[in-house]
């Protein structure tokens, strides 16, 4: 048998769609078919194209753990943690209490007669088990999270009815159809993402964060024109003008989805984004590596903060800008005051502009 192991060496061009694709076709052998002999190589591929998906990687942990590779089920989730920050609050919460379920019995693997990686549905089921036997493989495939075997082996362990249900086989299949739905919930929307990167750039200035939680969003929701105007927006602020460019390129196909006038102030807004900035003065740190918070702690001089600032504000990173304005003039009068609250208001035209691209 081909061994698979996990994480894959070859990863590929991220390629959301096929990684869905991928992903969808092993949780219905999974969770539909019982083709468990078939399921890893799946999921490991869809990985490939998309390796930081929490979701898929909570999956994989579930499989793992079911074929007794319980280092590697720890890694996924362990991973799956890592990249949480692309879930939204309810699926950060449902991740945590899976994630404690399986850390908890992750060695809890009773035996089953043949493993349970080698299994077939179709095949398995044509074995004359005792019903003793089958209730014995029932209980360790409902323990592996294998509930469409263990739903079958339950009503098989009767001993006098084949016609017979079980409570136990029922609950078996409430549980498969519960861990479907997980996946499902575990998910957010689209627009959940955006609003999340959204409170990132525009409140609390932590541009370290913003990029992958953007290109997640898209993801679900490809062809959204604000999405991938303001995608584009930080990429010409992180100095990947191109892809900036390109991003602009793809909102322009789509604006048929605005309004006749988000359309119009997509075109104006459009022109500012295409105008590459200057990139000088140029910052002390990379500005795709910036947070604000910690950003206050490091003994910048009033040169690196003017610095900071002026480039802030030509990537229009306009919170950063104003936040380090008057670090960086080192005084302030009236007029001061007056350029530094004209950059707060910049930033917050700016998130306005995303809400009235939408309205009707």
């Amino acid at each position: 048998m081909t061994e698979f192991s996990f994480p894959p060496q070859d990863v590929k061009a991220v390629n959301p769609a096929e990684a869905r694709r991928l992903f969808e076709q092993a949780n219905h052998l999974w969770f539909e078919e019982g083709c468990y002999h078939l399921v890893l190589p799946l999921y490991l591929e869809a990985l490939k194209y998309d390796p930081t998906d929490p979701v898929m990687l909570y999956q994989l942990a579930v499989v793992l753990r079911a074929f007794e590779r319980f280092d590697e089920a720890a890694l996924a989730l362990e991973m799956a943690s890592l990249h949480q920050i692309l879930l939204g609050k309810i699926g950060r919460q449902l991740l945590e209490r899976r994630k404690k379920w399986l850390l908890k019995h992750l060695y809890h693997a009773p035996p089953l007669p043949i493993p349970a990686i080698e299994i077939d549905l179709k095949q398995f089921l044509s074995k004359s088990f005792h019903y003793n036997e089958w209730l014995e493989i029932a209980i360790a495939a409902s323990e592996r999270r294998m509930f469409l075997l263990a739903e079958i082996a339950y009503d098989r362990s009767l001993p006098f009815s084949k016609f017979q249900k079980t409570w136990e086989a029922e609950q078996a299949r409430r549980n498969n159809q519960s861990d479907i739905a997980i996946l499902n919930n575990l998910r957010p929307s689209a627009r959940q993402l955006f609003e999340k990167a959204n409170h990132f750039w525009f409140k609390e200035g932590r541009y370290h964060l913003v990029l992958p939680i953007y290109q997640e969003a898209l993801k679900y929701d490809p062809t959204d024109p604000v999405m991938l105007y303001q995608l584009a927006v930080v990429l010409r602020a992180f100095e990947r003008f191109d892809e900036a460019v390109q991003a602009l390129d793809t909102a322009s196909l789509h604006q048929n989805r605005l309004s006749e006038r988000g359309r119009n102030r997509f075109d104006m807004w459009k022109k500012n984004i295409l105008q590459p900035p200057s990139y000088t003065p140029t910052m002390p740190i990379p500005a795709w590596e910036i947070n604000l918070k910690e950003l206050y702690s490091m003994n910048f001089n009033s040169n690196n903060w003017w610095a900071i600032s002026a480039a802030a504000e030509d990537r229009r990173m306009f919170l950063l800008a104003y936040e380090t304005y008057l670090s960086g003039t080192g005084w302030y009068d009236s007029e001061i005051l007056k350029q530094e609250e004209e950059l707060r208001r910049e930033n917050e035209s700016d998130r306005s502009n995303l809400n009235y691209m939408r309205r009707d």
